[in-house]
């Protein structure tokens, strides 16, 4: 789970604009995982994104 901020406008009625970021901490508590590198047990993750939709 990362927590993330952020902020969303409607624009025209119709389309919205939403946009954030997050910051997480990862810890591997299996020693076999197969995305992480052995030595990497303890990483920050950053998550941003954007977003744009239409609402009918």
């Amino acid at each position: 789970m990362i927590p993330t901020w952020g902020i969303r406008r409607t624009y025209w009625e119709h389309f919205t604009l939403e946009t954030g970021a997050g910051l997480g901490y990862v810890r591997s508590f299996q020693g076999d995982d197969y995305y992480l590198h052995p030595d990497d047990e303890h990483l920050i993750a950053l998550k941003i994104y954007f977003r744009l939709g239409y609402t009918f």
